[in-house]
C-alpha cells in the first residue's frame, strides 16, 4: 500500500505492458495491485482515475492469456489473478468495469470460459479447477453489481417523481449512478454471465424499472430508458432465458414494456 501511494499506479501499468507473462515481475505487479485493491489503501480509485492506463493494462494481460495457444499454467494463473483484480475493481466502483469491457474484457472472459471444456489435461487439473472458482466470484459479484445498481437507480427515480427537485446532493448522486448503469447491459451482452445474472429477481427489477422510469423526467432520462430496451433486447436474444423465466417475462417484463411504449410521456 505504501509503495503504491509513494509511487503511484504508473509503474504497475508500465510493468504490465512491457513484462513477459513468462517472467515473475508481471506476477508480482498483478500480486501488488491486487493487494491494493484487497486492503483499499487510500485515493485508490483517485489514483486509478488518474491513471487509466492501468485498466489497458489489465486487459491487455487477460487478452494476452486468455488467447494464448496453448493455454499453460502461467496463462490459468495469470488470468485467475485478473479475476481477482476485476472482483475487487467492481467493489470500488462499476465505472471501472465499463472501461474494461471498452478493452475486450467480454471477449478474453468468452475464451477463458471456453478453456474449461476443452482442457482435459490432469497436470492442470488443479490450476483450472481454481480458475473456475475465481471465475465464479466474479459471476456472483457481477449479480451483486447489477442488482444492487438497479435498486439505488430505482430508489433515485422514486425519489426524483415524489420530490420532483431532489437537492444538489441527490442529484448528482443520482446522476453518477445512471451513468454506471450501461455496465449492465455490458453484462447481460457477455454471453458467459448472461444467465448467471439474469434471474426472476433481475427481470422483476428490470420491470419495475421501466414502470418507474416512464413517467418521470430526469437528467439522462432517454439515455437510461435506451439502455432499459437494449438490456431487455439481449436477454430476448436468448431462448433458454426467456424459457426458463416465461413466467416472469410474460407477467411483469411484458406489461411494464406495453406500457413503457405506448405512454405519451416516452420519447422511445
Amino acid at each position: 500500500g505504501k509503495l503504491i501511494e509513494k509511487l503511484g499506479i504508473s509503474p504497475i501499468s508500465t510493468g504490465l505492458q512491457e513484462a513477459s507473462p513468462k517472467m515473475k515481475i508481471q506476477h508480482a505487479f498483478l500480486d501488488i495491485f491486487n493487494f491494493a485493491l484487497y486492503f483499499q489503501i487510500p485515493r485508490l480509485s483517485s489514483l486509478i482515475r488518474a491513471h487509466p492506463t492501468i485498466l489497458r493494462s489489465l486487459m491487455r494481460v487477460f487478452e494476452k492469456a486468455s488467447g494464448s495457444r496453448k493455454f499453460t499454467a502461467v496463462d490459468i494463473v495469470i488470468a485467475a489473478k485478473v479475476l481477482c483484480c476485476l472482483c475487487m475493481l467492481g467493489d470500488l466502483s462499476a465505472t471501472f468495469l465499463l472501461e474494461c469491457f471498452e478493452h475486450k474484457l467480454a471477449s478474453s472472459l468468452n475464451r477463458v470460459v471456453a478453456r474449461f471444456t476443452i482442457l482435459k489435461k490432469e497436470k492442470l487439473a488443479e490450476a483450472i479447477d481454481r480458475l473456475q472458482r475465481a471465475f465464479a466470484v466474479f459471476e456472483s459479484r457481477c449479480q451483486r453489481w447489477s442488482q444492487n445498481l438497479a435498486i439505488d437507480i430505482m430508489s433515485s427515480i422514486q425519489s426524483q417523481a415524489a420530490r420532483r427537485n431532489l437537492p444538489t446532493r441527490e442529484r448528482k448522486a443520482m446522476k453518477t449512478q445512471i451513468s454506471k448503469f450501461p455496465v449492465i447491459l455490458e453484462f447481460v451482452n457477455c454471453q458467459q454471465i448472461r444467465e448467471s445474472i439474469v434471474d426472476s429477481n433481475f427481470v422483476q427489477l428490470l420491470s419495475e424499472l421501466i414502470a418507474t422510469s416512464k413517467s418521470t423526467s430526469f437528467p439522462g432520462d432517454d439515455t437510461f430508458r435506451e439502455t432499459l430496451l437494449s438490456i431487455v433486447e439481449a436477454i430476448s436474444q436468448s431462448a433458454r432465458l426467456l424459457l426458463d423465466l416465461n413466467q416472469s417475462v410474460l407477467k411483469q417484463l411484458l406489461p411494464a414494456l406495453v406500457s413503457m411504449l405506448t405512454s405519451t410521456s416516452s420519447t422511445i
